[in-house]
């Protein structure tokens, strides 16, 4: 139930990663993209060009090595109506943002993460637990 309710557009959530180490912003992507982009492709070709936007940006962050320095912050915010926004933050310091109107963009990459086959499975499994907790409350 956890798991369904965090995929809907009913509510703001944001997830947020901090990378252990540093980090290719290609490799990084290509994790997200070939867990999402088969979906995305069955639910509509279209939400596909939404997902070349976003690869695209997000391959480019980074500098001129394109790495993501251990301690940065991804979030990655999906908004009612389906706003779909990635940051890039440092500290208290955003580095870059993208903020795209695709409800289809924002389910994948939060499928990616909370789906049934999640790119990191125990913190799958906590952020679950947590929400779960919060439900029940």
């Amino acid at each position: 139930m956890a798991r369904a309710s965090l995929l809907e557009d009913n509510f703001d959530k944001t997830l947020r990663i901090v990378l252990a180490q540093e980090t290719d912003t290609f490799k990084f992507t290509e994790a997200i993209n070939d867990r999402i982009e088969a979906d995305m492709a069955k639910r509509s070709y279209v939400d596909l060009a939404w997902l070349e936007l976003w690869r695209n940006w997000l391959i480019n962050q980074g500098g001129y090595k394109q790495k993501l320095n251990k301690g940065v912050e991804i979030r990655f915010s999906w908004g009612q109506g389906g706003v779909f926004t990635t940051e890039i933050r440092r500290r208290d310091k955003v580095l870059a943002t993208k903020t795209l109107n695709s409800e289809p963009l924002a389910w994948a990459v939060f499928l990616a993460y909370l789906g049934e086959k999640p790119l990191q499975k125990n913190a799958c499994q906590d952020m679950l637990s947590s929400y779960a907790g919060l439900m029940a409350q």
